[in-house]
């Protein structure tokens, strides 16, 4: 069982051109077994003598198939592989035909299918939702992969193959990759049609779970004639198994009351899928439905409203912007007890009113014509990766503008972005920061601005040429205006200098909410500036921003006149992140660690912390917990569910009232180390761990020559409280 990949099998081998034999005698008891072998390129394999599978020739994967009677007792096997060019892959495995009736489920403690198989077992159906538990006792609950296989019987026509999954599967048909999810992810549902002539095809479902809740479902029907929605009904309230019953609806508008939606179905504890593609011109939708008992809505595998609890009839509601043509609407709905009902509409807002950001996005790089989709952003925030920003835009050369007006404290800020690839920042309609050429996103470009007290306008230009997408902004106010203040040019009359320069700071500040809460009103668009400034060095970690899903509403209300919001204080409770220890872990029994340290002259109760690694929650310190001044708090992964990735990655400690109060990006650690920060702020990698201590370089000993070591006083770490109190305070947005 080896997937090599574009690698050698071992050293001294090469990663092309070379070959293998395996040879093994094992007991079997008698009967009629299958072997399979999936192998790239060329496979033999050998039952007592018997040459049983010969494709000796190159190729993609495909799996090969032999059946044979066998007797009590041992008998030899015999495989021999050769690797020509390009990636390299073979798997053996075998089965009584008889054993497993339906699926054959072999489930692995690794998370890419590799290694031997911790359960073996057969399953009637591919529906499971693990939530965050492990499939078996034998195996993990993150971390885990699984193989399912089965013969079935089709006749001939066209088909639609559904997945329900978190995190990643693929789904072959005769070999032939049909559906393709292999990739981190939470709940969503794919679908793919494939044509079947009549007779038997062999299936295989690949999944592997990384982190968090762990679920996959799969079923697929023959296609029929849905010109309206497809229904799709079932007997219980999970949507599990195979519906009872699939038909065409022409609207989602029932109210069945105390029976039954039809014949063969319960009139309690049911539920109801309904998928159907429709076509819409481009602009801003708010849907509605009213459902008893509970509802979600999927725009484009986006999940728009959730409502999926009991309750009585009421009213949900949510608005999305929509690119011109068609898009994927699913809706799912269950019944408890008592009455039943559904409905679903939606219209088309003809002012709607943009209470973040207002996104355009337009499918060239120019920004030129009318925008193929104009969208509420809650923040500028994006990594799309090798993806498109949403349904109808391309995946490369598109562009993007975000505007919206704020109300800023007077002072001076610093604002931050990072950008694949070109970017620009306008204030007031003055070019402040000019980046507009292609890049990796590696990159912090910073740019420090005065700004007067009151509204000012903001303006992105952002703009994808092929590859990756992403963009992150963020900005924090840093002191009190300079003499010379920046005044405002709703149209600069002369080209502006840019003025970017290379961040020393490994991170972007997350922007806060400034004092007040976003204008609305619209300003002229300013002209396209095409200057380039030198490209600064930097790295940069995302600005944790709020999940793009808008929250539901039971009925539409007005905006309300922006009110002025406080300023964040310098009476902030100071308590920072001050080392982390990663084991090695190959290693067992030894557990990670982040610790923090009370850097205020006061106790703080940590009830309601927050402790985020990337982008996702890994612990709440809400234990009602009080840290003294001075004092550190260690926290282990195994009594907290803390999880740190070994290559690296970000963790932020975010107060109850969702102010940043630290960021960090760690990278690789030695197991023998810590990453650990000294009195004066600067990380080491170098330094042993201590945790519940104060951090120390080596002893003198341990030290290479030359080493210099700087020991700051307790002064000087009152004294970066201070400081951190005055800087570490911006809000969250």
């Amino acid at each position: 069982n080896f997937n090599w990949g574009m690698n050698s099998p071992a050293t001294g081998i090469p990663a092309d051109n070379f070959s293998a034999r395996w040879t093994r005698i094992l007991p079997f008891e008698a009967g009629k077994y299958r072997f399979s072998v999936r192998s790239d390129d060329g496979v033999r394999v050998w039952l007592d003598e018997e040459l049983i599978i010969d494709e000796w020739h190159a190729g993609m994967p495909v799996t090969h198939i032999a059946e044979r009677e066998l007797s009590t007792g041992d008998h030899t096997i015999r495989v021999e592989y050769y690797e020509q060019t390009g990636a390299a892959e073979i798997r053996l495995w075998w089965e009584r035909v008889g054993d497993f009736p339906q699926w054959r489920g072999e489930y692995f403690p690794t998370v890419d299918l590799t290694g031997a198989s911790a359960v073996v077992r057969n399953d009637s159906t591919i529906t499971f939702d693990w939530g965050s538990t492990a499939p078996a006792d034998t195996l993990p609950a993150d971390n885990f992969s699984a193989r399912w296989t089965r013969s079935l019987s089709f006749d001939q026509g066209t088909y639609r193959f559904h997945a329900l999954v978190d995190d990643g599967m693929r789904l072959f048909i005769d070999d032939v990759l049909v559906l393709d999810e292999w990739k981190d992810g939470g709940r969503r549902e794919v679908a793919a049609d494939y044509t079947l002539a009549a007779g038997v095809h062999t299936l295989m479902v690949e999944y592997y779970e990384r982190v968090g809740n762990a679920l996959i479902q799969v079923w697929w029907e023959k296609s029929r004639a849905f010109p309206d929605w497809h229904g799709a009904y079932w007997s219980n309230r999970g949507l599990e198994g195979q519906p009872s019953l699939e038909r065409n609806d022409p609207n989602i508008d029932f109210e069945w009351g105390w029976l039954a939606p039809a014949d063969g179905l319960p009139a309690d504890n049911f539920s109801a899928r309904w998928t159907r593609q429709v076509s819409f011109a481009a602009g801003t939708y708010r849907f509605h439905f009213i459902t008893d008992d509970g509802a979600r809505l999927w725009v484009d595998n986006q999940l728009l409203i959730d409502d999926w609890q009991d309750g009585a009839p009421r009213q949900q509601s949510a608005e999305i912007g929509l690119t011109a043509g068609s898009h994927d609407v699913r809706l799912e709905y269950y019944e408890h007890v008592g009455n039943a009902q559904i409905r679903l509409w939606w219209e088309q807002v003809a002012n709607p009113i943009f209470t973040d950001w207002q996104g355009e996005y337009w499918a060239n790089q120019t920004m030129n014509g009318v925008p193929a989709l104009v969208r509420n952003d809650p923040s500028v925030d994006f990594d799309w990766k090798d993806g498109a920003p949403a349904v109808g835009l391309p995946t490369d050369n598109f562009s993007a503008r975000w505007s919206r007006s704020m109300n800023f404290e007077a002072g001076l800020y610093r604002f931050q972005v990072r950008a694949d690839d070109g970017v620009r920042i306008y204030v007031d309609g003055q070019l402040i920061l000019d980046e507009w050429h292609t890049g990796d996103g590696s990159i912090v470009y910073t740019t420090e601005q005065s700004l007067s007290g009151g509204s000012h306008r903001l303006e992105v230009h952002y703009y994808e040429h092929g590859g990756n997408a992403l963009i992150q902004l963020g900005w924090q106010r840093i002191g009190d205006m300079p003499t010379a203040t920046f005044t405002p040019t709703p149209t600069p009359s002369s080209m502006p200098t840019a003025q970017a320069t290379a961040s020393s700071t490994p991170a972007i500040t997350p922007s806060p909410t400034p004092t007040g809460t976003p204008v609305s009103t619209p300003e002229p668009t300013p002209t396209i500036i095409t200057t380039s400034t030198a490209t600064p060095t930097a790295t940069i970690s995302p600005t944790v921003t709020a999940t793009m899903v808008p929250s539901p509403t039971t009925v539409p209300i007005e905006t309300p006149t922006p009110t002025a919001t406080p300023s964040p204080t310098a009476t902030q409770p100071i308590v920072w992140i001050n080392e982390i220890y990663v084991p090695d872990p190959q290693i067992q029994g030894e557990d990670e660690w982040v610790e923090l340290y009370n850097a205020d002259g006061d106790q703080v109760d940590l009830d309601g912390w927050v402790l985020q690694a990337g982008e996702t929650l890994s612990h709440s310190l809400s234990i009602g917990s009080l840290l003294p001044p001075g004092a550190f708090v260690v926290l282990y992964g195994q009594q907290t569910g803390l999880s740190l990735e070994d290559a690296g990655g970000e963790l932020r400690l975010i107060r109850p009232d969702a102010t940043l109060a630290d960021i960090v990006q760690y990278p690789p650690i030695s197991p023998t180390h810590s990453y650990s920060r000294d009195s004066a702020g600067v990380w080491h990698t170098d330094w042993p761990p201590s945790p519940g201590e104060p951090n120390a370089p080596p002893s003198p000993t341990e030290l290479p020559p030359a080493s210099i070591v700087v020991v700051e006083s307790q002064a000087s770490m009152e004294k970066q409280a201070e400081t951190a109190r005055k800087t570490l305070v911006p809000k969250l947005k």
